[in-house]
């Protein structure tokens, strides 16, 4: 039995020195490997040199579920050591009441004549508790509420994933005023200073038809108007487009890279 466990225990170590020397060669037979290959992980750092430290953010999918999770801040922060950003998606529209969460995340509506009326005060529940527990915030702009999208009668066809509102804006004049209310009502409330340490970023999967139903040229549409009311209000903004899905194919991106890059929308 002994001998047999050495026997083993030499076997691995003698794969573990052919797959090594196998890395090895490959690095000198390829130099550009070798010169361009590099991974940095450093859990205690901000950031990596080539990592983004993702295990540092939370994603809340549900802003109602904020004033539970935050009610004990020091609670919180015990179960969740490495946890510095919290990140509100799907936080500005698009999903109606009822499902798997509470309430509906529109904060716009018409009012009996059709004028629009805004109010923040369920969102303001939640970053309440972020801004003053010292989180850092990423705010996900989308999806279009119910009141600004190219439809007044809707379907279960109209809703993808976490039952989120696929549609564009009827009007994307409309859907840059409710942006710059937005933004304008949170420097308000919380103070340009700590506004401009946000990130915003432009819904979740565009290219993705379970989040985004229009074309491409509809999204860089909404890009402009989102991008240009938060800019006028809290110029030092970080504004990022949403992330892709499909990485095999970049073409949704590269086409909405290319037209907002012509405009200096970036």
């Amino acid at each position: 039995m002994h001998r047999e466990r050495q026997a083993a225990r030499v076997t691995a170590t003698l794969l573990v020195l052919i797959a090594l020397g196998m890395n090895v060669s490959i690095f000198l037979v390829n130099p550009t490997i070798s010169r361009n290959l590099s991974f940095s992980v450093d859990f205690a750092a901000p950031t990596g040199k080539n990592v983004a430290p993702i295990w540092r953010a939370l994603n809340i999918w549900d802003i109602t579920q904020v004033p539970g999770e935050l009610s004990d801040v020091s609670a919180f922060k015990l179960r969740y050591p490495a946890i510095d950003t919290i990140v509100l998606m799907t936080a500005t529209g698009g999903r109606p009441n009822g499902s798997w969460y509470t309430l509906s995340n529109d904060y716009v509506h018409r009012n009996g004549s059709g004028v629009l009326v805004y109010d923040f005060s369920d969102l303001f529940a939640a970053t309440d508790l972020i801004v003053a527990a010292g989180f850092k915030l990423v705010l996900v702009i989308g999806n279009v509420p119910h009141a600004l999208a190219n439809k007044t009668t809707f379907t279960t066809a109209d809703y993808g994933a976490f039952d989120a509102l696929t549609l564009p804006p009827a009007s994307y004049i409309e859907y840059a005023w409710y942006i710059g209310n937005l933004t304008a009502t949170c420097v308000a409330r919380y103070g340009l200073p700590e506004v401009s340490s946000w990130e915003f970023r432009l819904m979740t999967e565009p290219d993705n038809r379970d989040w985004w139903t229009a074309t491409v040229d509809e999204y860089v549409s909404l890009w402009l108007a989102t991008f240009g009311p938060i800019k006028a209000r809290v110029p030092g903004a970080r504004v990022v487009l949403g992330n892709m899905a499909w990485h095999d194919s970049l073409a949704f991106l590269g086409t909405v890279l290319a037209a907002v890059k012509t405009v200096n929308a970036t």
